[in-house]
């Protein structure tokens, strides 16, 4: 395999060797940290486009530090959809994009599952196609007849082709490139439109849950390592009440594990002041990503 050239990547897997983690592991998760460091640069262009551009640039930047040559999986098909955006019949666009990108996606999942590949962007993968799927949807079903429009796809419909650098804008807005969410593409241009600032009041108290769930996760490393508390010689000299009790904390420690990710990307988006807010919060398919999970 050819040399590449990440910078600060030697000194991440350096730590993860002490730590005795999976290098990929520990890459994914300073890229999700680097997320919330760059996020409120997005606040220092207000331009659509430069706002697009920092999207990309960022997005870019932070998946070559955790994936590096295998980012070529999410280019080439955005690039491919959008070709398809372009020259292709407006309403075959849709399923023709979704079955090129699904399949992309399953021969990812063949990769790792059967030949044993020990990659990681297969889970940004799959944001990615469902990003690029219900985008060439979107495009197709604008022309479809009015008395066929769902209220969702009057609310999701992509009516006029949008440019390459906004697609991928949304396509590597580095919030949600590496874990998600999923939102609309609409949703992504109207918040690259109107810039706002997040108010203090709603960004330190989703602060301070992050910090919770991080101490969570790193308590749950240290005390209740949850493979040495299933092992069944675990505390065999303890009666089942008390094993039973320290597995379950074990357990409830465990969780911070994943949702550590959750607020992550919780915390970007109000420090984006992206979705911290929505107009009509009744619509649950488009309730505030940081509101999920109050």
């Amino acid at each position: 395999m050819l040399p590449v050239y990440v910078p600060g990547r030697g000194a991440v897997d350096g730590f993860a060797d002490d730590v005795g983690m999976p290098h990929n592991a520990v890459r994914l998760v300073v890229g999700l940290v680097l997320g919330c460091v760059l996020a409120p640069l997005s606040h220092v262009v207000v331009a659509p486009t430069s706002r697009h551009a920092l999207n990309t640039l960022l997005g870019v930047s932070i998946g070559w530090f955790v994936f590096d040559f295998n980012l070529v999986h999410s280019l080439v098909p955005t690039l491919l959809t959008y070709g398809l955006m372009s020259f292709a019949p407006r309403e075959l666009i849709g399923p023709v994009a979704s079955a090129v990108v699904f399949m992309h996606l399953i021969a990812c999942h063949a990769y790792r599952e059967l030949l044993g590949a020990d990659i990681i962007w297969d889970g940004a993968q799959m944001v990615l196609t469902l990003k690029l799927a219900g985008t060439a949807m979107s495009y197709s079903d604008a022309v479809l007849p009015l008395n066929q429009k769902t209220p969702s796809i009057l609310r999701n419909q992509v009516t006029a082709k949008p440019s390459l650098l906004s697609v991928l804008g949304y396509v590597y807005f580095f919030p949600t490139f590496l874990v998600g969410p999923i939102f609309e593409l609409n949703d992504y241009l109207a918040w690259t439109d109107d810039a706002q600032v997040a108010p203090v009041a709603v960004i330190l108290p989703k602060l301070g849950t992050l910090i919770v769930c991080i101490a969570g996760h790193a308590a749950s490393e240290v005390l209740f390592p949850i493979m040495t508390m299933d092992a069944p010689p675990y505390y065999a000299s303890h009666a089942f009440p008390a094993r039973f009790v320290l597995q379950l904390a074990a357990t409830m420690f465990y969780k911070f594990r994943f949702v550590r990710f959750i607020r992550i990307f919780l915390q970007l988006f109000t420090l984006l002041s992206f979705w911290y807010e929505f107009s009509d919060p009744v619509q649950s398919t488009n309730k505030p990503i940081t509101d999920w999970s109050t």
